[in-house]
């Protein structure tokens, strides 16, 4: 459940800062560099959780 409410913050963070501040929508680097922080996290997360469900396949539930 972690991984959707971090999709939502990568969502909104992409949506809302990296257009607010300049019309031209040239990237904050400041906001550059949070969306890159969370996608290593959501890849990180989703990778974590496969391999839970992996382990639920291989083994039974």
């Amino acid at each position: 459940m972690r991984f959707f409410s971090k999709v939502k913050e990568y969502n909104w963070v992409y949506k809302t800062g990296s257009r607010k501040r300049s019309g031209s929508g040239s990237w904050d680097p400041f906001n550059y560099k949070r969306i890159a922080r969370i996608e290593r996290e959501l890849i990180r997360l989703r990778k974590k959780e496969e391999s839970q469900n992996k382990d639920h396949l291989y083994f039974g539930r």
